[in-house]
């Protein structure tokens, strides 16, 4: 039997996972009818992709977009020369880019940083707590993370509206729903990004070659300049991706939160009762609404994945929110369980080389997110009085695009 539909059809995006627990019963791949791209459905054929790195390349070479008929279609990224970086790279490269990130984003860092981003969250719901409602998307949750990620950085808080912006341009451009127009208008306000960033690596630069000790991530990636192993086109690029990424994925992580809390009452008192169980909490939700729907791969050569039959310059999607769900490693994959023993399995932030670098950044503002909005009330809930939550339009990111609550306040 053949499976049929249109996995980006804005229905389907909305609630997907209907449609790909049927896909995936039929074959790991799904061939997206309209396009020359396979959907990665089952966690299995994920997890052997990811293996298989010699078959398929981390590089970004494709994106989506609406024609001038109204279409998607796909097309060929352009190549200004440089070489992909981090999330998009292959090793050697990628090992290299990723080597002097890892401190800044280590558990270690998190510890010390806990507090400053404690404090944060909580200013953020106690500005709307009081009233009995909190539209979380707007007033927390686009908030907290952009905040938090221009903190690591070393920009100024007081740029964080204009960071948040320039991330949501970058993240335009990969959701497949933008047209041309569009698309340029979101080039030319990631250049702005990247001229704003570019001015604060040379004020970095400075800093370093003064012999000044790195305080942020914008001086570590400006001594591994010096020391020669980025080029600014890969310093630059660092920064597009982390603050974009940083910004966009726990965005959509701490928002599914927040809605699973008000959707989910009987999980709901049991965290308030043991708040020890808001780090599973925080991964069930990573597992059943995962930021990032899933990432490109560009296949090098003539092979075969899931017995399909690939070309070389093919492209398949690995879909994390797909192979999360799979009941070939989850039992029950659409209930939402504190005592999981899989809980580890998931692909919230993907897997192997490529695991995602903020993940302890996240997890942490995911879970305090969590902590003080039960700290700060007794009951949540959606607001009925309000139109009902929204999501983004997109093929990549699962964000909502709004969210009220009626709380009681404690």
């Amino acid at each position: 039997m053949a499976a049929q539909g249109d996995p980006f059809a804005l229905e389907i995006l909305d609630d997907p996972y209907d449609a790909y627990a049927q896909w995936r019963s039929i074959a790991p791949l799904y061939k997206v009818p309209h396009l020359d791209v396979h959907l990665v459905l089952s966690h299995c054929a994920v997890m052997e992709a990811i293996a298989r790195v010699d078959d398929f390349s981390n590089n970004l070479t494709a994106f989506f977009m609406i024609d001038d008929a109204g279409r998607q279609i796909m097309v060929a990224a352009g190549r200004d020369g440089g070489t992909d970086v981090l999330a998009t790279a292959d090793d050697p490269f990628h090992l290299v880019h990723r080597r002097a990130l890892n401190r800044p984003f280590s558990e270690k860092r998190m510890v010390e940083v806990e507090h400053d981003l404690r404090s944060m969250v909580g200013e953020l719901i106690d500005a709307q707590v009081a009233s009995g409602t909190i539209e979380w998307v707007h007033g927390v949750s686009n908030i907290l993370p952009i905040r938090a990620v221009a903190m690591l950085l070393g920009l100024p808080d007081s740029d964080s509206a204009q960071l948040k912006f320039w991330s949501d341009e970058g993240i335009e451009v990969l959701s497949g729903f933008a047209d041309g127009a569009r698309m340029v208008q979101c080039m030319g306000h990631i250049d702005e990004f990247v001229r704003y960033l570019g001015g604060h690596m040379d004020a970095a630069l400075e800093r370093a070659r003064a012999g000044a000790a790195p305080t942020c991530v914008i001086d570590t990636v400006a001594r591994a300049e010096i020391d020669g192993d980025y080029d600014r086109h890969t310093s630059l690029g660092l920064l597009v991706q982390l603050v974009g990424a940083g910004s966009d994925s726990t965005t959509g992580l701490t928002g599914s939160c927040a809605l699973a809390l008000a959707t989910h009452p009987d999980v709901q008192g049991t965290l308030r009762a043991e708040p020890s169980l808001i780090p599973a909490f925080v991964e069930e939700v990573l597992r059943l609404e995962t930021p990032f729907r899933g990432h490109f791969r560009h296949v090098m050569r003539p092979c075969r994945l899931g017995d399909v039959d690939l070309r070389a310059d093919d492209r398949i999607l690995l879909m994390w929110s797909a192979a999360n769900r799979d009941p070939a490693v989850f039992d029950d994959p659409d209930e939402l369980r504190l005592d999981r023993p899989t809980a580890k399995n998931h692909l919230g932030f993907g897997w192997g080389i490529h695991h995602c670098i903020g993940a302890p950044l996240a997890r942490l503002e995911a879970r305090l997110a969590v902590e003080e909005l039960l700290a700060r009330t007794t009951t949540i809930e959606l607001d009925r009085n309000a139109a009902p939550p929204s999501w983004v339009p997109s093929l990549f990111l699962r964000r909502l695009d709004s969210l009220s609550l009626a709380v009681v306040p404690a």
